[in-house]
């Protein structure tokens, strides 16, 4: 631990927490190992749910260009979502008819 290096990590957190902003760092999270770009999303103290959540930083690996890949694209169907269970009845209808 480096002299002053928590009254840097409380400014730095209660800054991004009070502008609303993100950081964008590299971060190497073990020795030997190759640095990746992260998002820092700062976290603020609080309580939900009766749990403590304390505050501090998410450090959230961010991909390359090459690991982005396009999703396979299906055919698909338009089906009334008036009715929650319509879904299921349309399903079972063309498993039925064949179509």
């Amino acid at each position: 631990m480096y002299a002053g290096s928590r009254r840097t990590f409380t400014a730095l957190l209660s800054s991004m927490i009070k502008k609303g902003k993100i950081g964008l760092v590299r971060a190497l999270t073990r020795r030997n190992a190759s640095p990746s770009f992260c998002a820092l999303l700062p976290q603020e103290e609080g309580e939900r749910e009766g749990w403590a959540e304390p505050s501090g930083f998410h450090l959230i690996p961010l991909p390359f260009a090459d690991d982005i890949r396009a999703a396979p694209i299906e055919d698909g169907f338009r089906g009334s979502w008036s009715h929650p269970f319509t879904l299921p009845r349309i399903l079972f209808a063309e498993q039925r008819t064949g179509s």
